[in-house]
């Protein structure tokens, strides 16, 4: 365990917050104790290694959301034109990753494995992009919405 790592509560969770750790640790604590998280956690490797390969990652981050927690309309909604940019960068980023993946898995299965996070986020982002165009910037309460470049 990362001497960093903050002490975990009575359910085996980290306190709210951003901790950093090794891929290896994160699966050792969180990835094995049911079915259910030794799957997540093997999708979660090989997409690790997937993005690894093209040489071109340089952080890894894992988000997680207390179960029941309910966000704001606006914590995940695109809120300006800067951010729909950086949108589109990552759909299209997320798309060559299953390019790629239909590339290199040679299994059926896997390969429906290793995709289906990365097109379910595909398609998130995709809602998201077609909300934030959907408002007129003057709807856009709580942040202007930047010009375009």
């Amino acid at each position: 365990m990362m001497k960093d790592w903050p002490e975990f509560d009575v359910n085996g969770d980290l306190p709210p917050g951003v901790h950093q750790a090794i891929l290896s640790e994160v699966i050792e604590h969180f990835g094995k104790s049911t079915l259910q998280r030794r799957i997540v956690a093997g999708r979660l490797t090989r997409i690790y290694h997937l993005a690894n390969s093209t040489e071109k990652l340089k952080r890894f981050v894992l988000s997680a959301i207390e179960q029941g927690a309910e966000l704001s309309r606006w914590s995940a909604m695109i809120k300006n034109d800067l951010e729909l940019q950086a949108t589109f960068e990552r759909i299209k980023l997320f798309q060559f990753q299953v390019k790629r993946l239909r590339q290199v898995e040679a299994d059926p299965m896997s390969y429906k494995l290793s995709a289906g996070g990365f097109l379910a986020e595909i398609e998130r982002m995709n809602r998201e992009v077609r909300e934030y165009l959907s408002l007129h910037p003057s709807e856009m309460v709580d942040e202007p919405a930047l010009a375009e470049a």
